[in-house]
């Protein structure tokens, strides 16, 4: 579920900066855009519609994430500024914790997980990279895209898919995982290799 979340929020992104530059682009490409939005949709639709026993297995798993969130903002109010380094959540959790029902392995929360660890300073660094990548991408796709619509396309849909990983942690502990990190951090540095590819056409154009 925090997948879909993940993917339909990435979508809207997608659209929401599609249609800040939407005169630049061709018509083939929304006709594209819009036909792949309404699938993913309706096979979200297909796949989620189970009945009740769905519903419930989805209310039961948010309220069990949500006690292991609340046990857990403590240990930021510890140690709000450097955290209690890295690799110690699990450790230190079982003194936090009240209810002992729930066995958790991890904090079902990226962004909280690493608060508890690196504290709120080494979260702040950490968002203040994919923050800067999200502007310099954005402001990059729009200044290139009446040169190069499909180089700002292939950037756009790659910051989106991006976006969905980050909405996705907030429900699981993406960031700790080796495998979608390299992955990510892949897909990152491509989009930082195709504004600096963009802004070396753009350059000598302007001059």
């Amino acid at each position: 579920r925090g997948s879909w979340i993940g993917i339909i929020l990435g979508i809207m992104l997608f659209f929401g900066c599609f249609l800040v530059i939407e005169k630049q682009w061709p018509k083939s490409y929304v006709y594209l855009l819009v036909v792949t939005t309404i699938l993913i949709f309706v096979l979200f639709s297909v796949v989620m519609i189970n009945g009740e026993d769905t519903l419930g297995l989805a209310r039961r798993t948010a309220q069990w994430r949500l006690g292991i969130w609340q046990e857990s903002l403590p240990m930021v109010k510890d140690r709000p500024l450097l955290g209690h380094g890295l690799n110690t959540y699990m450790p230190l959790f079982q003194f936090y914790r009240n209810n002992f029902h729930y066995n958790p392995t991890y904090a079902h929360n990226s962004f909280l997980q690493l608060a508890c660890e690196v504290g709120l300073l080494g979260l702040a660094a950490y968002l203040s990279i994919i923050l800067k990548l999200f502007y310099k991408t954005i402001i990059g796709v729009k200044e290139g895209m009446v040169r190069d619509p499909i180089l700002g396309l292939i950037l756009l849909g790659l910051l989106s898919g991006v976006f969905s990983y980050f909405v996705q942690s907030f429900f699981d502990t993406n960031f700790y995982s080796l495998q979608l990190s390299v992955y990510v951090w892949y897909i990152m540095g491509l989009i930082a290799a195709g504004l600096s590819w963009q802004y070396q056409q753009i350059k000598p154009n302007d001059n």
